[in-house]
């Protein structure tokens, strides 16, 4: 969508507050496959999806990995029965950056020590999906005191050098 303006309804904080940068957001899924086998009788024919994504996962910097840029994993599932070997893992998560471009770079990161551990247990090459379905930086760029027009006739005044409206 394209547009000269636009209203973001999707803001935490006080009635009235506004954002003036938002990150980019990058929601993903991998998907590890491995081989299902009887964990009881041959689990050394089989290839453990879950252990594939707990050796990625924990290759993982979480959290801040800089200033403007975090890495969460959020949603790990996997596996059909306690007597199973897992030959599926999905694994969830987000990146969020305002520099897009750090973004892009972090999930590339966590494709590469994903295929790194399926590798290392002789996985398949994991499958990524959402990775390319992200959303982009914005920041407003703003003169000494600017004033904003809303909705309704309502108007937003920027009164701080950090940001805050009133």
């Amino acid at each position: 969508i394209r547009s000269k303006e636009a209203y973001v309804l999707d803001l935490s904080g006080p009635v009235g507050s506004a954002a003036v940068q938002a990150p980019s957001l990058i929601s993903f899924v991998l998907t590890i496959h491995g081989k299902a086998a009887h964990a009881g009788f041959e689990p050394e024919k089989g290839i453990h999806a879950i252990q594939i994504a707990a050796d990625a996962i924990g290759s993982i910097q979480m959290g801040h990995v800089e200033e403007d840029t975090t890495v969460n994993v959020g949603e790990i599932s996997g596996g059909t029965g306690t007597n199973i070997v897992p030959e599926r893992c999905e694994v969830r998560g987000e990146i969020r950056s305002y520099v897009h471009e750090k973004a892009l770079e972090q999930m590339n990161r966590m494709e590469e020590i994903f295929r790194t551990s399926a590798g290392r247990y002789g996985g398949d090459e994991p499958r990524v999906s959402g990775g390319n379905g992200h959303l982009r930086t914005f920041a407003l760029v703003l003169p000494g005191e600017a004033i904003f027009r809303l909705g309704g006739g309502a108007y937003l005044r920027r009164i701080a050098s950090d940001g805050a409206f009133a």
